[in-house]
């Protein structure tokens, strides 16, 4: 069964056109795939951000979701779950382009994928940078991916463009921790 934690966040474009992005956290993708197809059929989502897929690259690019395409991706090599993967609408009207952060991820610490969307009548464009946490992260393992993150959002070539962070960061608001305390 697919958590219930999903979000669908909108954004309008200068000429009021609406970008739908949608995360999910799958917990391995592999068994989930009707079940994820079902939901974006209702949904409609023009991005789909997916965490912890939890699939090799191979099987990953192997995994098909009606009407989306899979732009850009991070797998673990040798670790079970995690992972991140960005998927585009077929009927998506923008150009979409997956940016390389694959030196940037860190297994088990912070995992990424980017895309940059450009709308035709536009100068600027959208970074969407899909994230992953492990919740077992230390205080020290959290402040290094916070630094990951850093870097990745220095890399955007195009530094007056917005971006959206999209993702799983892990941190318990509910419990009172060292990292609660250190990052909030």
């Amino acid at each position: 069964k697919i958590p219930q934690r999903n979000r669908l966040h909108q954004f309008k474009t200068e000429n009021q056109h609406k970008l739908n992005i949608f995360h999910q956290n799958v917990d391995r993708i592999n068994n989930k795939v009707d079940l994820l197809n079902h939901l974006l059929s209702s949904l409609k989502p023009d991005i789909l951000v997916v965490t912890e897929h939890g699939q090799s690259e191979e099987k990953l690019s192997n995994t098909r979701l009606m009407n989306y395409n899979l732009i850009a991706s991070y797998s673990r090599e040798s670790n079970l779950k995690g992972g991140v993967a960005i998927y585009s609408a077929d009927a998506l009207d923008m150009e979409i382009e997956s940016l390389n952060l694959d030196p940037l991820s860190l297994p088990l610490v912070c995992e990424l994928a980017a895309v940059m969307v450009s709308c035709p009548k536009r100068k600027n464009s959208l970074h969407i940078l899909g994230t992953y946490l492990p919740p077992s992260n230390s205080v020290e393992k959290t402040s290094e991916a916070f630094d990951i993150l850093s870097d990745a959002l220095a890399s955007f070539s195009d530094k007056h463009s917005p971006v959206v962070l999209v993702g799983d960061i892990n941190i318990d608001d509910f419990k009172t921790s060292r990292q609660k305390t250190e990052f909030n």
